[in-house]
């Protein structure tokens, strides 16, 4: 799960690049709606395999929610596979792994910069 998301930052960090280059401002949503179906989709991951080691299947109403809504679907969806206090353990895991995911993007938005601005000569 955290290669899938350090790739995607990657992929989100040359998005938003491509939209900054291309002058456009209104173009500036596409990188946000990029980036939220994105991680959806990684939550969804990661709910599949939660349930999956579970012993349970992920109805298709709580698919679509977690893509739809993210992280405010997956905290439900956390309580209600383990109840309260492991849900709260579990949030608090989250918690952790969404601050490591959210330093590997920094660094990698870092990269995609210095790419940018060393590399590519684009000020």
């Amino acid at each position: 799960m955290l290669i899938g998301i350090i790739l995607w930052g990657f992929v989100n960090g040359i998005a938003d690049l491509v939209v900054e280059e291309s002058g456009r401002p209104e173009y500036s949503i596409i990188p946000l709606l990029v980036g939220s179906i994105g991680y959806g989709v990684l939550l969804l991951m990661w709910s599949k395999l939660d349930s999956a080691e579970r012993g349970e299947e992920l109805s298709h109403g709580w698919t679509f929610v977690i893509v739809a809504l993210g992280v405010f679907a997956f905290v439900p969806y956390l309580f209600k596979s383990r109840g309260f206090i492991k849900g709260i353990i579990s949030v608090l895991y989250m918690l952790g792994f969404v601050l490591v995911a959210a330093i590997f993007y920094l660094i990698f938005m870092a990269i995609v910069i210095i790419i940018k601005d060393l590399i590519l000569g684009i000020a």
